[in-house]
């Protein structure tokens, strides 16, 4: 019963349910193809994801393989970025972890401080 319901209403973006009879044919045809374009884009998100999960793995391997051969312990920058370049020249593969600085309240206490100290 909830489903057949579903298919004769559309939630409008204020979460209201509209009754399909009441939409424009126009913006029906909108809906479904924004949703249609959305539901292919996430598929690609999904897809570049798992990718990006075997370049980091093949990395991780040859790095390791790396590693034994030459006898170190660790390869990459102190944050784990490394590039890695064909024989070639031609190509080169870039790991990079990028960090997320998160600010919060002891900045404005910290920016307090420095401007009573300048002013004084």
């Amino acid at each position: 019963m909830a489903k057949e319901m579903k298919e004769q209403f559309l939630e409008d973006a204020q979460g209201q349910l509209v009754p399909i009879a009441a939409v424009k044919p126009i913006d029906l045809k909108r809906h479904e193809a924004v949703t249609s374009i959305m539901a292919d884009t996430f598929k690609e998100r999904d897809r570049l994801v798992e990718f990006k999960k075997s370049i980091w793995l093949r990395v991780q391997d040859f790095l390791a393989e790396s590693a034994k051969d030459s006898g170190a312990r660790k390869f990459g920058g102190s944050k784990g970025n490394v590039t890695l370049t064909s024989f070639d020249g031609r190509f080169k593969v870039m790991v990079a972890v990028n960090d997320t600085v998160q600010f919060n309240e002891k900045l404005q206490v910290a920016k307090q401080l420095i401007d009573k100290c300048i002013a004084t």
